[in-house]
């Protein structure tokens, strides 16, 4: 009986410890992106090609006088106020208020409020960025064709 506790106690140290390890590993950032911010606002988060970024947003923003208040997924269906990100030098894409993106290309992960004219804009979204790096993500098993 004793040694099964010992195992036990054993094994769970070594899952708090892989736990720890892995944690320690995520890049996770919060972020205020302002309506009024023509340019990408920096993240401070660094991905790699194969790395996992997951994007969490809420919050109000307002587009214009016409346009009027709106989420991160904004107004439809023009898509205006939505939240916008690209990595390094990459294409803008929607995420709305959540998406993730495996990244291909290296760079900068950067956010903005999708509009054309910025200077009649109000309010902020508050953005949380997690960073899951490729190494530790799971690897896939090979599975044998039965056949």
């Amino acid at each position: 009986m004793k040694s099964v506790i010992i195992g036990i106690t054993i094994a769970l140290a070594l899952v708090a410890d892989a736990q720890t390890a892995f944690a320690r590993d995520l890049a996770a950032k919060k972020v205020t992106v302002a309506a009024t911010n023509d340019e990408w606002t920096r993240t401070g988060v660094e991905a790699k090609h194969g790395d996992v970024v997951l994007i969490v947003a809420n919050g109000q923003v307002k587009v214009g006088e016409f346009l009027g208040s709106t989420g991160p997924k904004g107004v439809d269906p023009t898509g205006e106020g939505a939240l916008e990100a690209k990595v390094g030098t990459g294409a803008a894409f929607k995420v709305g208020n959540k998406d993730f993106v495996i990244i291909d290309e290296p760079g900068m992960v950067k956010l903005r409020v999708r509009d054309s004219k910025y200077t009649d804009n109000a309010g902020a979204f508050k953005v949380l960025v997690l960073l899951i790096p490729a190494e530790r993500l799971p690897v896939p098993e090979t599975v044998a064709d039965e056949d």
